[in-house]
């Protein structure tokens, strides 16, 4: 139950840090018209970025399955991750299929490209950890 509740709170936490972040870089390259006009679109916005958060952070629980293939754990958490990513993003209008189907596949790469990154830079982080850990274990 601890472990749950710390990735729910880390969920909530990345999901308000990535609206930051990304209203952030959306005012300063596109202008302040990328700023929400009305409170509901705010309010909704920053409630999908929770659910999205929570997306990714949860599904995380399946990296302590040692019995389990690496691959099959990245599968399962990042799939997890990406569905709810891509239904929040089209129910709030984040990918703009007004624009065509080249600019759809263009932000699904964009999508997938970043959630590899980040992915990528919290799997050297921790195992990172890992090798800080057993080092002082060899010490002991």
């Amino acid at each position: 139950m601890k472990k749950f509740l710390k990735l729910f709170l880390m969920g909530i936490a990345w999901g308000c840090t990535m609206n930051v972040l990304i209203g952030m870089v959306g005012v300063a390259t596109m202008g302040p018209e990328f700023l929400i006009s009305n409170v509901s679109d705010y309010f909704a916005n920053i409630f999908a970025g929770i659910i999205i958060g929570l997306g990714f952070t949860l599904p995380s629980v399946v990296y302590e399955k040692e019995e389990m293939a690496r691959g099959i754990q990245v599968l399962i958490h990042l799939g997890i991750g990406l569905v709810i990513y891509f239904i929040a993003a089209f129910w709030r209008g984040w990918i703009p299929l007004q624009y065509g189907i080249g600019t759809v596949i263009g932000m699904i790469a964009g999508t997938l490209a970043i959630t590899g990154v980040i992915w990528f830079c919290f799997y050297l982080y921790y195992r990172k950890e890992a090798m800080r850990i057993n080092e002082k274990l060899k010490e002991k």
